[in-house]
């Protein structure tokens, strides 16, 4: 009878088959999650303006951080006024 190879505990998480070591992942969160918790993770900023952010950007998920960017650099672009010489 053969006997049963069983991995020894080592404490580590495991190798992936590539050799390289499994690293935690960002979360990432969709467009509505984002804009339902606008007011907590964008303070001052409209849940209306995180989505017109985000949807500008193309994204449909994204991590907090990227997310953020993405909303900052929205807010504090500047705004065109009306164009001269209207009819």
């Amino acid at each position: 009878m053969a006997a049963r190879k069983t991995p020894a505990p080592s404490g580590e998480p495991p190798v992936a088959a590539s050799g390289a070591k499994n690293t935690p992942t960002a979360v990432e969160y969709t467009v509505e999650e984002l804009t339902a918790g606008a007011k907590t993770v964008f303070p001052g900023v409209s849940p209306d303006c995180v989505t017109a952010a985000l949807r500008l950007a193309g994204v449909t998920k994204t991590t907090k951080e990227k997310a953020k960017e993405i909303v900052d650099n929205f807010v504090s672009a500047p705004v065109a006024g009306p164009k001269k010489g209207g009819s």
